[in-house]
């Protein structure tokens, strides 16, 4: 007899959602690039496609420039919209990056990928609990010193972070509640990652709005792991993809000139795409027999 996991059933669910909005915008984009052999050279040239598509410049920077980010996009400017990229990360690392920000100004520009209310029934009860555990969400002049502590780079505010009673608890529940809605797994360390870059972006004020402060954190952490999706579909687009899946990873990277480990992630989320593509029902493929 088949027994349904409906845990597992929504998170694929919320998953082909997701790939199924990125997959078609990345198709829109990628459609007007491809006049290539794939077998030669399947990477994307995605600074081209970032300028011909409302990004005025690409600019390579120190890091201390954008709080140690990999990246941040620039739109003090509505009329010159930058890319700033850290300049002491690899070229494929700020190709992804920019293709990260990419996906963050189409939102912005157009609203096409904007996301469901899909935190609209957050369990508030549960949210309150952790924070009353957390020490560190107590004293808002306690996270005003660990953001002064940390100078500004959010990987010191992490290592802090750690080192304080109950704060894994709030960090499991955004990774947690990120991984159900995205439909893959966050890990603890991008919800820590993600809590270090609002306290030290929102120190004085968190005490105040409490309450909305985790919820805050989760959609963040959201938002980012759609904008590495997108980037993930277009730098790597899954049929381009699949006539290399038989060479090394870092052929691959190479090859589409990104980090080998979004080769290594991307040939994960594309057994789960193929899946989707292929099957007649692609959300009952989860039947635990």
């Amino acid at each position: 007899m088949a027994i349904y996991n409906i845990s597992l059933f929504q998170d694929l669910n919320n998953f082909h959602k997701n790939f199924l909005t990125i997959k078609k915008k990345t198709n829109e984009i990628l459609s007007k690039y491809d006049d290539v052999n794939y077998l030669d050279d399947p990477s994307v040239d995605i600074k081209t496609i970032a300028k011909e598509n409302g990004i005025a410049e690409i600019i390579p920077v120190p890091p201390q420039d954008i709080n140690y980010e990999h990246a941040i996009l620039d739109d003090t400017d509505k009329d010159k919209i930058i890319i700033k990229v850290n300049q002491d990360d690899s070229e494929e690392e700020q190709l992804f990056s920019t293709a990260h920000e990419m996906e963050h100004f189409l939102k912005k520009k157009a609203d096409m990928l904007k996301k469901a209310d899909v935190f609209k029934n957050f369990d508030i009860a549960k949210k309150n609990s952790i924070f009353k555990e957390a020490d560190t969400f107590k004293k808002s002049d306690r996270l005003s010193d660990l953001a002064a502590r940390s100078g500004g780079n959010y990987k010191e505010a992490v290592r802090i972070l750690k080192k304080v009673k109950g704060t894994e608890l709030v960090a499991q529940c955004v990774s947690e509640t990120v991984t159900r809605n995205l439909g893959k797994r966050v890990s603890k360390d991008k919800a820590y990652i993600e809590l270090a870059k609002q306290i030290i972006k929102n120190a004085s004020s968190i005490q105040k709005k409490n309450e909305s402060f985790l919820l805050n954190v989760i959609n963040k952490l959201y938002d980012e792991e759609i904008a590495d999706y997108f980037a993930a579909n277009i730098l790597v687009p899954t049929e381009r993809f699949i006539l290399w899946k038989n060479k090394s990873n870092k052929v691959i990277a190479k090859k589409f000139k990104v980090p080998e480990a979004c080769i290594s992630k991307r040939r994960e989320e594309i057994k789960k795409e193929l899946k989707f593509i292929t099957s007649k029902y692609p959300l009952y493929g989860n039947v635990i027999e």
